[in-house]
């Protein structure tokens, strides 16, 4: 009988496939959403710092944003979301493995909220 090897795939090649990325626009359903999923039963307010996992091109970031928080940061670990998002909202942005990330971290690196949707 043959043994068969297990080989990893490389994740974003395949996601990539079947994937289309878009800009961020928060629409009014997005707004809605948002706001009755995360928003309010989470207690976001304007003065919090937010750290989202998973940014993908940054949608949730440009709502809360919109909606007054400045101090945020997005973790994703494609870099070709880099190339549908707003600039302003790329310096806000790492690309990273949330695993190194988190490791890096300082001890006086805090957030407010953590985010991780879909």
């Amino acid at each position: 009988m043959n043994e068969t090897k297990y080989i990893p795939e490389n994740f974003y090649s395949v996601y990539n496939q079947h994937r289309t990325y878009v800009v961020p626009h928060v629409s009014k359903k997005h707004e809605r959403e948002f706001r009755k999923s995360y928003w309010d039963p989470c207690g976001f307010k304007p003065n919090m710092s937010v750290l989202e996992i998973g940014c993908g091109t940054g949608l949730f970031l440009e709502f809360i944003k919109k909606n007054g928080i400045t101090n945020f940061t997005g973790i994703d670990a494609d870099p070709l979301v880099l190339d549908y998002m707003p600039d302003k909202l790329k310096e806000k942005i790492i690309i990273s493995d949330i695993n190194d990330y988190i490791s890096s971290l300082e001890n006086k690196i805090r957030f407010d909220r953590v985010v991780m949707i879909d």
